[in-house]
């Protein structure tokens, strides 16, 4: 938060308040445009019924996202058959093979 109040220049208080108001701005963003993302994977948009249609959706599965400005909860759409959507500005839950050569390195 130290840096929020040197770059903003306000209180602590109003700091938390710019942050939260800036993760909620960047989780409705990100909402459109996992809709977007989605769409083309299924080739429909959501409700639409064509030939095109690949597959269906299937709901939402909730991923914390860290960001500079605090954590967003985002709401990830799930497809209901095929390779699972994963976000292009998300990576994939490696973080335990990223880990391991530090880990080896430090023994």
């Amino acid at each position: 938060m130290a840096k929020a109040k040197a770059l903003v220049g306000l209180d602590v208080h109003a700091a938390k308040v710019v942050a939260a108001i800036l993760a909620s701005e960047i989780g409705e963003l990100h909402f459109a445009w996992l809709g977007a993302e989605i769409e083309r994977e299924v080739d429909a948009r959501r409700g639409e019924i064509t030939e095109a249609r690949s597959t269906h959706r299937n709901g939402y599965c909730p991923r914390p996202w860290g960001t500079r400005v605090g954590g967003i909860e985002l709401d990830i759409p799930a497809k209901r058959s095929g390779e699972s959507y994963c976000p292009s500005f998300l990576e994939t839950k490696k973080g335990s093979e990223k880990a391991l050569p530090g880990v080896v390195m430090e023994a």
